[in-house]
């Protein structure tokens, strides 16, 4: 599928203490304005992405998650031929950081794209790569 026929579901859990309304507002702007068909939110981020492993949804993105609601999901989504990246800079995902992106490669990149423009709110930028960048 095309960027433009995506559905990218994310979740919302937002922490209004350091800026979290104000970056999760504009991380839908950005995806809203690069031609994402729809943005939807569920429930369970094991399940949300479990759907995108067996191709019910397109993508999944998430900031503030916690290791274990990802960690069994993500490995299921890669042995299935998917990519779980971090969505603020591309590269693989380190659970670690608490923020994921999955789907397939070309559509993960594109929503990593949209998001590049957002500033992460202190506190989430705090939450270093384990290789210190």
């Amino acid at each position: 599928r095309s960027s433009a026929a995506s559905d990218v579901y994310k979740r919302q859990g937002i922490n209004a203490e350091y800026g979290g309304i104000a970056f999760m507002t504009s991380c839908l702007t950005s995806l809203l304005s690069k031609q994402i068909q729809s943005l939807r939110s569920g429930g369970s981020a094991a399940c949300e992405m479990t759907s995108v492993a067996c191709g019910r949804l397109d993508l999944y993105y998430e900031w503030g998650i916690h290791p274990w609601d990802i960690a069994a999901a993500a490995l299921i989504i890669t042995e299935a031929g998917g990519v779980v990246l971090d969505p603020h800079d591309g590269q693989e995902v380190d659970i670690e950081t608490r923020r994921v992106l999955c789907g397939n490669a070309s559509l993960a990149q594109h929503v990593v794209s949209a998001l590049a423009s957002v500033k992460i709110p202190e506190k989430w930028s705090q939450l270093k790569r384990k290789s210190g960048k």
